[in-house]
């Protein structure tokens, strides 16, 4: 959980100090880049609901689209 909290904190302050498009996020490409995506992405089914929440607002906000 403090994990997620720390990663949604971080790209939470890089979007409102950069406000550049996703595709132009370095924190987000290198999620993408390491394979993190799906790792967050399969924490959506996790049963801690607390968990869910944050990695869906994570998605929501931050990967509206996957890079091509």
């Amino acid at each position: 959980k403090a994990c997620l909290e720390g990663l949604e904190n971080l790209l939470n302050t890089y979007a409102s100090d950069h406000r550049v498009p996703m595709a132009e996020n370095e924190i987000i490409m290198r999620i993408y880049q390491m394979g993190g995506f799906p790792i967050i992405e399969g924490l959506q089914n996790h049963q801690d609901n607390t968990i869910y929440q944050i990695t869906s607002r994570i998605i929501d906000n931050h990967f509206e689209t996957v890079p091509s």
